[in-house]
């Protein structure tokens, strides 16, 4: 909100850090990030200082907290001990905008993969998606789940999942249990 703003704009003012150099900060990084580039903590101090930027005291610090809420760069890979930086952009790749019905089947598939064999209820109760919308996910994904049964509520796993148990051992590889009431 406001306040942090103002927070934010005493501690810039604090440490001596402008919107110029803040901006001069943010074109120096861009460049030596962008292809896949990687900096640890250390290496983004020494690009600063060899680029007349002072990191002193907190003002490196400060500078990397101001790029990432411009969402310039953001804590990558593992450098060493430490997280290196990275480009945003770069780094996480844009959302996909899913449609209802794909996001259902998308979810119900995810699901199934992790958690099956599972049931609608134990899918909707994990989910939090209402009984009709969780029923509505398994008949959208049923081309790859597949439907077990144990004499009472059907059980759904996913069909690769399925596929995978040995041969051998066929689909009795699979065992359900019955949840406890």
């Amino acid at each position: 909100g406001k306040g942090d703003r103002d927070h934010q704009v005493i501690r810039q003012r604090t440490l001596g850090l402008d919107q110029p150099t803040l901006d001069r900060a943010a074109d120096i990084v861009g460049p030596a990030l962008s292809g896949g580039g990687r900096l640890s903590r250390a290496e983004f101090m020494a690009l600063l200082e060899s680029s007349g930027i002072s990191t002193t005291g907190q003002r490196g610090y400060h500078i990397i907290f101001v790029l990432c809420q411009r969402g310039l760069v953001c804590w990558g890979p593992p450098s060493g001990t430490q997280q290196a930086l990275v480009l945003l952009d770069e780094w996480v790749p844009a959302a996909r905008s899913l449609g209802r019905d794909e996001a259902l089947r998308e979810f119900a598939i995810r699901y199934f993969v992790g958690h099956g064999p599972a049931t609608v209820r134990d899918f909707a109760w994990w989910t939090k998606l209402t009984l009709t919308d969780a029923r509505a996910a398994i008949a959208l994904a049923a081309d790859e789940l597949t439907e077990l049964s144990n004499g009472n509520d059907p059980y759904w796993v996913a069909s690769s999942e399925a596929d995978a148990a040995p041969a051998s051992l066929g689909r009795s590889a699979v065992h359900v249990l019955p949840r406890r009431k």
